[in-house]
This record gives C-alpha cells, structure tokens and sequence, in this order.
C-alpha cells in the first residue's frame, strides 16, 4: 500500500514542484485548492511590457493558469461538496470570460455567500436577472453588517441588486438598495454613480449633484488621503516618532481649487492636509 500511494504520489506530482497530498481524498482536493489559487493568482499578475507599452506573451504564465485550472478542477472531482473549490474555480473562469463554464462550476443549489455573488453577477451578465435577485436575497440574508468588511461586503451585495433591479424596471427599488448601500459604504464609487441618474429621474437635483461631486471626489482620491492624513496626524499626536503630516502634504494631489474638494478636505481656507488633521486633534469638526 506505501509503494502504490508513493507511485500514485510520483504521477499526481509529474509537473513537479507540487508535492500534493494523495491517498485521502479531502487531503487530496485540500493541496489541489491551495495549490491551484495559488497557480490562477500569479498568472493572473501583470505580465512583462515592451517599449511600445504591449505586453508581451509568456509561456511560463499560461503553462501556470493551465495547471491551476486543472488542479482546481480535479479538487471539485475529488470533493464535489466543498463550497470553497467551486467558488475558486468559478471566479477563475469568470475572470477568463467564461461565463456559462463558471456557471456550471458554481453549479445550482446551496452555496456560500461569496458563491451566491458569484452566480448572481454570472447571471446577471447573461441577462437572467430574476434568478439574480434570488440569489442575492440569499446572499444578503446572510451578510451582517457589524464589522467594517462585513459593511463592505454587504453594501456591493445591494449594489449588485440594485442593478438588476433596475435591469427589471424597478427603479424605486434600485434606489431604495443604493441609499442602504452609500450608507454602509461611503467609498464604493459605483454607488454613487448609478444612484445620481436616479435621483435626477426622481426630481432629487441636489442630492444627484451631491453624487457626482462625491464620484469625483473618490476618482481624484481625495477621501483616501484625508483618512490617511488623518490617521498620520492621530499617530503623531500620541508620541510617535517620525510621524508627521508632512507626508500627507507632499503626497496631496495637485487640482484642488474646486469648492468641493476643499470643503472634504477641511474648508477652502485650508492650505495644507495637515492643518485639517490638526483640527480634528483640537476637537474642531471638519464640514
């Protein structure tokens, strides 16, 4: 019995470099994910470009997407109920453009929640959106909100309703989603993007120009930098060393003469990134 698990370890191995579990097959299909995310994700990495800015075909890299679709084919084969093969499998062929072959990886009935995601967007893109809505009402029956990533998830699991939502007709519906959704998340660019035009249709003037301003606001980055410069300025006033806001001006973006950008960033009296954080030290709320 060694002898054949070692023979049978020799084959599985042939690519080399693997040294994937054998003889249980839960073992077997655990090292057959791993491995083949692992394969799927460097394959997956910007690949080398030439001087005229094309990039260039690598033959290592498709050898390796090659090899971790097969491997993660083979841990779906090897255990056919484990949730995280089919998902990782499914998004693989997704992000190749092959949606129906997703589709059937993710396969029907139960699922996880990131599975549930995954087969609504699949469906959404070939057009069934009621099957979409189905899924994301499952999905979004089990997705709390308490944790910061947990409002994340939850708020794309609204967009992506929103969407489909809207697909059907179902305007008020839509915007009732995107308003829960720029609630739980006030980054996700794309919410305020698709709830401007609702809110326009909807005689909501200012509150669509409010949603533009703040799309544009999150293109040029400015949010992430005043959080950044924020916490830079926190830091430094509880006693690090080296920590100073000096970073956050000098990494500032260059266009900020529009009203808006000044009023997120600390008012448009501000001149410097650091100055707001200050304010926010000394108790002063930023508008």
């Amino acid at each position: 019995e060694e002898r054949a698990l070692e023979a049978q370890r020799l084959v599985v191995n042939a690519a080399g470099g693997l040294d994937l579990d054998v003889g249980d097959p839960l073992h077997e299909a655990l090292s057959c994910l791993l491995r083949g995310r692992r394969l799927v994700a460097r394959a997956s990495r910007p690949g080398r470009s030439t001087p005229g800015g094309e990039l260039t075909a690598d033959p290592a890299r498709r050898q390796a997407e090659a090899l971790g679709l097969d491997l993660l084919e083979r841990a779906t084969r090897l255990a056919p109920w484990l949730a995280s093969a089919k998902e990782a499998l499914g998004e693989a062929l997704a992000a190749r453009g092959k949606i129906k072959a997703a589709l059937d990886a993710v396969g029907p009935g139960r699922a996880t929640t990131r599975a549930l995601r995954l087969r609504a967007r699949l469906l959404a893109a070939k057009g069934n959106h009621t099957a979409a809505l189905s899924d994301l009402k499952r999905a979004l029956s089990r997705a709390p909100d308490k944790t910061p990533s947990q409002r994340r998830l939850r708020a794309r699991l609204l967009l992506a309703r929103a969407r489909s939502r809207l697909a059907l007709g179902k305007s008020t519906d839509a915007l009732a989603d995107l308003n829960e959704a720029g609630t739980l998340d006030g980054l996700l660019l794309e919410v305020f993007a698709e709830r401007a035009p609702l809110r326009t249709e909807a005689g909501n003037d200012v509150g669509a120009e409010e949603d533009r301003t703040r799309v544009f606001l999150l293109r040029e980055g400015y949010v992430q930098l005043y959080e950044k410069c924020k916490a830079a300025s926190w830091r430094a006033g509880l006693g690090h060393r080296g920590t100073t806001s000096r970073g956050c001006e000098s990494s500032r973006p260059r266009s900020t003469s529009s009203r808006a950008s000044a009023t997120l960033i600390g008012g448009p009296n501000s001149t410097s990134c650091g100055a707001t954080c200050a304010s926010e030290r000394s108790g002063s709320r930023v508008p």
